[in-house]
């Protein structure tokens, strides 16, 4: 794969507990698409990062065990309503989990484990490349 001129400015905060998900996705990431990406390995710390740096996307888990993912999504949708939110979850067709709330107020929700082209695809959607 070929680094994308027009991504490599794109930064990114990628917030998720498990830190070998955060490492793989986030070396997936800059390696494959040239995206800077920032990681978080707690909600709370991911809406510190986010509330305080300018970032052109944020992607979060939806499970973790602080502050869980829509916390994390309500928390920056009400600071920075124009800052899109990709949600990344195992209960990505669960409507008892992943409520229509939720689906409306982020930008995407991607499948976990994840599929790191459909990742691309919807990350290059969501930004209009």
């Amino acid at each position: 794969m070929t680094t994308s001129p027009s991504s490599a400015k794109i930064k990114m905060l990628l917030i998720d507990d498990e830190k070998d998900i955060t490492d793989i996705v986030k070396m997936d990431l800059e390696a494959n698409w040239g995206y800077l990406v920032t990681t978080a390995d707690s909600g709370k710390e991911g809406i510190e990062q986010a509330l305080k740096n300018d970032f052109d996307l944020v992607v979060t888990d939806f499970s973790m065990p602080d502050i869980d993912g829509e916390i994390v999504l309500d928390a920056i949708k009400q600071a920075k309503p124009k800052l899109p939110v990709l949600i990344f979850s195992i209960y990505h067709d669960d409507d008892s989990t992943i409520r229509d709330s939720i689906r409306k107020k982020a930008a995407a929700i991607v499948a976990k484990p994840i599929d790191y082209e459909k990742l691309h695809e919807t990350i290059a959607k969501i930004l209009g490349k």
